[in-house]
């Protein structure tokens, strides 16, 4: 039982030492770890974590074969935690490909898993292939639905995805979704809040306010170096 409990701290620390490396933008540090996770895996749910995250670096490579190849081998294996978030990263691909029915048809799959999360990231990609219309409308119901989630670093990244997304077609909403970001305590990480700054800034530059967005701007490249300064430690 003690070496059981071993292998799943071991497992543990090396998703999570990728997920860092892939957050900092160093990937070939990150498939390293997610293969050793692969290697450290006890059962279904585990091998599924670190077959997608290996898929994550696939298609932020740009390598949509490998990246496939792996997503299928997470469906197949049917872990509700992780097989929704396979069908949503296949959608991203298919837009990517301009396959805009395979991509409808993959996030409609992933809306079927009742996880809050997953219904969240399947509104902001439909909304990317969607008419302005239905864009603004899918975006409302993706804030409404992050809005109850608990405040982890996840929460904070799918706000400002969803203020970026949004600025071009619903400024308010991206207003809201940033400020609810900034409200949470994003001191521990600087890259975040520098996003947050930077999203804000172009709001403010778009209403001609310029002066704002000056401020926004400066505290935007402040919170980067701060970024850089911890990765330098």
């Amino acid at each position: 039982y003690s070496s059981f409990l071993m292998a799943a701290d071991d497992f543990s620390q090396s998703l999570q030492q990728g997920e860092q490396y892939q957050l900092q933008g160093h990937l070939p540090d990150a498939q390293l770890k997610f293969k050793q996770a692969y290697q450290l895996a006890a059962d279904d749910f585990q091998q599924s974590q670190a077959l997608l995250a290996l898929a994550q670096t696939e298609y932020q490579y740009g390598n949509l074969s490998s990246a496939r190849t792996l997503l299928e081998r997470v469906i197949e294996l049917n872990v509700a935690a992780t097989t929704g978030r396979a069908y949503l990263l296949s959608a991203s691909m298919y837009i990517a490909r301009a396959e805009t029915d395979r991509a409808r048809q993959a996030i409609v799959t992933a809306m079927t898993y009742p996880d809050q999360e997953i219904q969240v990231i399947a509104r902001l990609i439909l909304a990317k292939i969607e008419p302005l219309e239905r864009q603004q409308a899918l975006l409302a119901e993706a804030f409404a639905t992050l809005k109850l989630l608990p405040e982890t670093r996840k929460k904070a990244f799918l706000l400002i995805s969803m203020g970026q997304q949004a600025i071009d077609c619903c400024s308010a909403l991206a207003f809201s979704a940033l400020e609810q970001a900034r409200s949470m305590d994003l001191k521990p990480w600087p890259r975040l809040l520098s996003q947050v700054y930077g999203y804000e800034a172009l709001l403010y530059q778009q209403q001609e306010r310029f002066d704002d967005a000056l401020k926004l701007t400066r505290l935007a490249i402040f919170n980067a170096q701060q970024e850089a300064d911890l990765l330098m430690q």
